[in-house]
């Protein structure tokens, strides 16, 4: 490797985020245990599950003290976040969603090009949009969802997940699978978990 050349190659690219940035001296909600900042390979998001929760346990064990012994409350770009607290487990109260309602027809039928079948295979859709931007469509079945190759070139800007019911008596209801090219993941695999 020749002088100058950054070992981790260039920077990904990031989108510009919706949500003002906090700056750095800016004072915590009173409300507020901590403040958290999401990112992903696409950039900054609103809200995330996954980190919520993590987060919540990493403070916790590193000594962090919240105001309440059933609850944390997180602040990040989607507002504040209650995380509660039950002996070990930790759960959230996802933040109100932004968009609700039936998707696009043309969203639709994109989505269904994308992922390889006729928009009639599309049984329901619609937007579950806490801040991400995810939509879902729901299939006939979990094999249909499990059988999907999608090319996610097709929706570059997408977040959206795919549902479909197992057979009954199976160990699982539902199977999800979530695809977010939208912040630079091809497929989610514990999004939808």
């Amino acid at each position: 490797m020749g002088g100058g050349e950054d070992p981790l190659g260039p920077p990904a690219p990031t989108s510009p985020s919706p949500y003002p940035a906090p700056e750095s001296s800016d004072a915590l909600p009173p409300e507020a245990d901590y403040r958290l900042r999401i990112f992903s390979p696409g950039g900054e998001l609103p809200f995330a599950g996954h980190p919520t929760l993590g987060s919540a346990h990493a403070w916790l064990e590193q000594g962090g003290h919240p105001q309440s012994d059933q609850r944390i409350i997180q602040e990040c770009k989607a507002g504040l976040v209650e995380v509660r607290r039950n002996g070990s487990a930790l759960s959230f109260a996802a933040p109100p969603t932004t968009r609700t309602g039936p998707l696009e027809e043309s969203y639709v039928g994109d989505i269904a090009a994308a992922f390889g079948i006729g928009r009639s295979k599309v049984l329901a859709h619609q937007w579950v949009d806490n801040g991400p931007g995810w939509a879902v469509v729901q299939l006939a079945s979990a094999e249909e969802v499990l059988a999907l190759e999608p090319d996610l070139s097709a929706i570059p800007e997408a977040m959206v997940g795919a549902i479909g019911r197992h057979p009954e008596g199976s160990e699982h209801a539902f199977e999800m699978r979530t695809f977010a090219p939208g912040v630079g993941v091809a497929e989610d695999p514990v999004c939808a978990a």
